[in-house]
């Protein structure tokens, strides 16, 4: 049961990645240099969740 949640967890955190992806592309398309930037650094981070998040749905399923 916890693999589920944590795999959805992981497709929530990655539509949110997703979602400043592309406002950072927005923003770097109409020059705000530090919208960009900020979304990007949000997006990783949000990325960087999704993958702890899918790691540890199957760490638990393997252990």
């Amino acid at each position: 049961m916890i693999q589920i949640v944590m795999q959805i967890g992981c497709g929530v955190f990655l539509g949110i990645g997703l979602l400043f992806l592309a406002m950072a592309k927005s923003s770097e398309w109409n020059g705000d240099d530090l919208g960009a930037g900020c979304g990007s650094m949000i997006a990783a981070f949000f990325f960087l969740l999704a993958v702890a998040a899918l790691w540890l749905a199957y760490s638990i399923r393997i252990g």
